[in-house]
């Protein structure tokens, strides 16, 4: 494991463990649940012994019985659905926490706005930090009410940047910003449609005027975070019953402390890449298919871009 970019305890095979999630060099999502954590290199040692010893801690404990980790690629928003809280459907690879070996799979997951938007808005304080960058993720449920009542159908998404895209670490604050700009935008289109659309855009957006959502130039990641939370202040019946159980399953925890002692990093070079879009995955393309319409383009948005040279030897 090459990097850490969460960590927290839960129920494994019946019992209690620390469990770590990192990505390899090539950036594959890795989940450790065997403390001390074995496989952990000096450089992600090193992140997760500084991350437990922060303060205010930011360890936590899920209490889940069927918990899944999500690497997450592509984000679709179909066009012209009606209503605010519009569904949205994800697509990566999950991969079974609460039960060894450890299993994965690829497909997709179909929730709402409000789910997603919530999802970053709970995990938010328990973003993984580093030295100035965060990695964040999102809590959502994977089924029913019911479900996540009984302690199922748990997710930790996390949307990473390429290898050749991190900026020494795999922090992801500016895809999650471009994530939840693309959400807010689209919940804009939507209450601009609504007759009593401008009086909603004035309690959720700073300028209700403003045409476009102009956040990239405007506001940090902060800011987005602030305009999220307004947000699911608009959505009727909300906050949704599965919501409220998956926030009450994630609660503060006094994580034991990494044994080994603290490794030097080694210096990390900043190097800046320019990462243009690119096709997702075919398995990906599979399934935006079934969602087209003729004359109507959804909305994909994906952190899985790559150098433009890149291309010439896929």
């Amino acid at each position: 494991m090459a990097h850490v970019i969460d960590c927290f305890e839960c129920t494994v095979n019946g019992a209690q463990t620390e469990v770590v999630v990192g990505v390899d060099a090539l950036g594959e999502i890795k989940v450790s649940t065997e403390p001390p954590h074995p496989g952990l290199s000096p450089v992600a040692r090193t992140e997760l012994s500084v991350h437990q010893l922060m303060t205010p801690p930011r360890s936590r404990a899920i209490d889940a019985n069927e918990l899944y980790v999500l690497d997450l690629e592509v984000v679709e928003q179909l066009a012209d659905t009606p209503g605010r809280n519009d569904p949205l459907f994800l697509y990566g690879t999950l991969l079974g926490v609460s039960t060894s070996p450890l299993r994965s799979a690829n497909g997709q997951l179909m929730l709402t706005r409000a789910d997603l938007l919530h999802g970053f808005v709970t995990a938010r304080p328990w973003a993984f930090r580093y030295a100035s960058q965060s990695c964040f993720h999102a809590l959502i449920p994977a089924g029913s009410d019911d479900d996540v009542r009984a302690g199922g159908a748990v997710v930790l998404a996390y949307s990473l940047p390429p290898p050749e895209a991190w900026d020494g670490v795999p922090a992801n604050d500016g895809f999650v910003r471009h994530l939840l700009g693309d959400v807010l935008s689209a919940m804009r289109a939507d209450l601009e449609r609504e007759e009593r659309g401008r009086g909603l855009l004035a309690r959720l957006f700073t300028q209700p005027n403003a045409k476009q959502l102009e956040l990239a130039s405007s506001l940090d990641i902060d800011g987005y975070f602030d305009i999220a939370t307004r947000a699911l202040g608009l959505f009727e019946a909300w906050p949704a019953p599965r919501t409220l159980e998956l926030q009450r399953r994630a609660k503060p925890a006094a994580l034991q402390r990494t044994s080994a002692p603290i490794a030097k990093a080694p210096a990390a070079v900043n190097v800046t890449v320019p990462t243009p879009q690119r096709p997702p995955s075919d398995w990906v393309q599979d399934f935006l298919q079934q969602h087209r319409k003729p004359g109507v383009t959804p909305q994909v948005t994906s952190p899985k871009s790559r150098p433009e040279w890149m291309k010439d030897f896929e």
